[in-house]
């Protein structure tokens, strides 16, 4: 059995999350290349959502060896916001706090931001 199969059947629900990833992704590219500015918002969407997620990630590993059927879960979330636009439902949540706090992070990122670029 090759290594890829291998992981394939030793992590099933992961290699389910990422390959959920890639479909969204190419939907994503679909929106890019379309005239339909509706499909660019609502994935554009998504993945501000999903670097929410991401960040909250980093600190849920600690955890996550405890949590059983975590990485189920994360892919019934990811088919959630990707598939059935939960994303719109969680940005419209997360945007009055994102619209608060613009300047500050405009401001913390706009800094790191011009330490990379030297």
């Amino acid at each position: 059995m090759g290594l890829l199969t291998g992981l394939m059947y030793q992590y099933p629900t992961e290699f389910l999350c990422k390959a959920w990833m890639l479909v969204c992704g190419y939907q994503s590219y679909k929106a890019i290349e379309s005239t339909d500015t509706a499909d660019d918002t609502q994935w554009l969407t998504f993945w501000t959502i999903i670097s929410v997620v991401q960040f909250a990630e980093f600190w849920s590993d600690l955890f996550r060896r405890y949590l059983p059927y975590y990485n189920e879960a994360k892919l019934a979330l990811l088919f959630w916001l990707g598939a059935m636009r939960g994303a719109n439902l969680v940005y419209t949540k997360l945007r009055p706090l994102l619209v608060k706090h613009q300047d500050t992070i405009d401001g913390i990122a706009g800094k790191h931001l011009k330490q990379m670029n030297k």
